[in-house]
């Protein structure tokens, strides 16, 4: 049993819980600059504060020795010292012993960049709430927090401005900024799954690039998504026509089909597809695998083998939350912030709303696949970075509440915290 050191402990979990309470304060219209840098100041400090958890510490040897470890090395120092057979081979020729992987080896081209242009190894004092102090490579993984805050403030102030319901100013940025910041999906991202996090910020630029009709520049981004991730071909699917689908809200209430509007319509097909393809996924992947599709080879080793992997996964030695508690509470959030929104009348050219409530439908049905459903909620926590943003700086006091109400909901997630201080919290205090 771990032994929990409860200052380190309180100070993070502070640091994290406080900015969440102090936002709060945005119900109120105004300016609120001074607020709005506390909270980052804090933010700040339990990002770069926080040790090493979940695979953080597999990714910072990587940045620091250009390979993957398999066996016991000495990582107490400031760089990582392997053991010698790990050392074989060329440095940053791919993670996890497959350089042939093209998504890996996209990674493993930033690494090497990184590695190359920053200070390599520990150099931040971190805290050490479980007693623990796993490796980091402090330079590499800031780095990617940068990339990922810039991309996502791009793409919001594509979408907000293209919505025409958001003026995009020094006031917004902030807000915006907090929100990134203090967001599931930045950190679980930019804090473990680092490849993900990187492909999904990116594929969200060429989302918002797509939805301004800059198409060749929007394929480009898709296409480095994909070189991060291999799931982000997925995600496209998923995503790029559920935006395309939805304009305004206005079109989305106003038109009908057998006496039913065509958002309820879109509602209904967003579940329902995502029924079939789980039905697809549990019973129809083996009799796809089945077929000639073997002579495809690098379409099999790409999509279709990692695919089945997760598909088929034992889930229940993760030490993860529960697929089933994690799809109450995520649902007790989302109809709550439903309801405090209400049947507002003000829309701009995209409807956010509809948007994360259809993906959240279509999602819901995964839970029967829960590696798969874990995948899918991370790039939902992705689009929901988009509503808070608009529910937030929106003039509309209950579209605040809303959007203020998930933020709220963040601070105090398990995944957050688990990612925060470390898996081991709970059992600490035993």
């Amino acid at each position: 049993m771990q032994t929990i050191l409860q200052v380190d402990f309180l100070v993070l979990v502070s640091l994290w819980i406080a900015p969440h309470i102090l936002a709060l304060r945005l119900i109120k219209t105004g300016r609120h600059r001074i607020l709005l840098s506390i909270c980052l100041i804090s933010f700040a400090f339990a990002y770069l504060l926080k040790p090493s958890t979940s695979d953080l510490p597999k990714y910072s040897i990587y940045f620091d020795t250009g390979f993957s470890p398999t066996l016991p090395g000495d990582y107490s120092g400031r760089h990582a010292v392997l053991d010698p057979r790990d050392r074989i081979g060329t440095p940053f020729r791919g993670v996890f012993n497959d350089p042939k992987d093209l998504a890996i080896s996209a990674f493993a081209t930033l690494s090497k960049i990184l590695h190359s242009t920053l200070p390599t190894g520990r150099i931040l004092p971190r805290l050490a709430p479980l007693n623990e102090t796993p490796f980091v490579s402090d330079s590499s993984i800031v780095a990617i927090m940068i990339i990922g805050v810039v991309v996502l403030l791009i793409t919001l102030r594509n979408i907000l401005t293209y919505s025409k319901y958001i003026e995009f100013n020094i006031d917004s940025f902030l807000t915006c900024l907090v929100i990134i910041l203090g967001s599931l999906f930045f950190m679980i991202g930019s804090q473990n799954a680092l490849r993900q996090f990187l492909g999904t910020v990116f594929l969200l630029l060429s989302l918002s690039l797509t939805i301004r009709s800059w198409y060749i520049p929007s394929l480009v981004l898709m296409a480095i998504s994909a070189l991060f991730h291999p799931w982000m071909i997925f995600f496209a699917l998923i995503t790029f026509p559920l935006f395309l689908l939805i304009q305004s809200k206005y079109e989305l209430e106003t038109t009908s089909w057998a006496g039913i509007t065509r958002k309820t319509w879109l509602l209904i097909f967003s579940f329902l597809t995502g029924c079939a393809l789980v039905l697809f996924l549990k019973f129809g992947l083996s009799w796809v695998n089945n077929l000639q599709i073997g002579k495809w080879g690098m379409v099999h080793t790409y999509f279709f083998s990692r695919l089945q992997q997760y598909v088929f996964m034992e889930y229940s030695g993760l030490e993860r939350i529960d697929p089933i508690i994690k799809c109450v509470l995520i649902s007790i959030v989302i109809v709550l912030s439903e309801i405090i929104a209400g049947q507002n009348k003000h829309w701009g050219r995209l409807d956010f709303r509809t948007t994360r409530f259809s993906l959240y439908l279509f999602t819901l049905p995964f839970i029967f696949l829960p590696e798969v459903f874990s995948r899918i909620m991370f790039v939902f926590f992705a689009i929901e970075i988009l509503y808070i943003c608009w529910a937030v700086c929106s003039e509309q006091l209950r579209y605040r509440l809303a959007g203020l109400t998930v933020f709220l909901a963040y601070g105090f997630a398990p995944n957050a915290i688990n990612t925060l201080v470390g898996r081991g919290w709970v059992y600490g205090f035993g």
